[in-house]
């Protein structure tokens, strides 16, 4: 028989302190993974949905590894980088989805609003242009601006969309190269910074290009479309020969 002083064994809680961080950590991981393959879907860019498959693929190889310091590292490291990812690309995500940050329908961009958006980037590049020394960035800040006063010239969604894409980027880049420069410190890793952004700079002048010659050859196709339409019911009323 129990003896009635005997008090009831407690409950070991102490998973709760040990594992439950753990278990927290990985599911914030996961979810930031699987934030970028909502967002890939629902904006329709292929590229943000291989970055899934990459950081979904990285994951599971830590977890088969069998080695605690290699996964915890692999978790933390994919997380970080999911949530850099994310932070980089929402405005992108915002723009092409039709969002606003609050979750309600945005009014798509007036004409006007593109281009004041263009204007105010293609200011904020030759202001740059000014200030920056190095010739070969200043020739590629003069590709970039020939290029958005092209798309300038066009109106809607895909303009707004354009000089939404490329304006804060170049703006914070190009800012670090001047301020870099202005230091005037000659040491190799100024040397190698400098030369980073100006060859991401000239990377994006190219990128712009094809981005723009992709937007014009759209319109072609449009075009001849709507013109052999046209030019078929002229025929169809006798107005046309075939």
């Amino acid at each position: 028989m129990a003896s009635p002083n005997k008090k009831p064994k407690k409950k070991d809680n102490r998973w709760i302190g040990e594992t439950l961080p753990i278990m927290l950590f990985q599911v914030s991981c996961v979810g930031s993974v699987f934030t970028l393959l909502y967002m890939g879907v629902k904006a329709r860019k292929r590229s943000w949905i291989i970055q899934f498959f990459i950081a979904l693929a990285l994951l599971a190889a830590s977890l088969a590894s069998g080695n605690d310091n290699f996964w915890t590292a692999a978790f933390l490291g994919v997380g970080v980088y999911s949530l850099v990812f994310i932070a980089m690309n929402v405005k992108e995500f915002i723009d092409r989805t039709g969002l606003e940050s609050s979750g309600t329908q945005k009014q798509p961009p007036t004409p006007q609003a593109a281009s004041d958006k263009g204007t105010q980037m293609i200011a904020d590049l030759l202001k740059w242009k000014g200030e920056i020394e190095s010739q070969s960035l200043r020739g590629d800040i003069d590709q970039i601006v020939s290029l958005s006063k092209i798309v300038l010239q066009k109106s809607g969604a895909e303009t707004d969309l354009f000089f939404s894409r490329y304006d804060a980027v170049l703006n914070k880049l190009l800012h670090k190269y001047d301020e870099i420069e202005n230091t005037r410190l000659d040491t190799e890793e100024m040397a190698k910074t400098m030369k980073l952004i100006a060859d991401g700079i000239c990377d994006i002048a190219k990128a712009m290009r094809q981005d723009v010659n992709n937007m014009y050859k759209q319109d072609l196709l449009d075009i001849n479309a709507e013109t052999s339409v046209f030019l078929r019911e002229l025929q169809k009323k006798g107005l046309l020969e075939p």
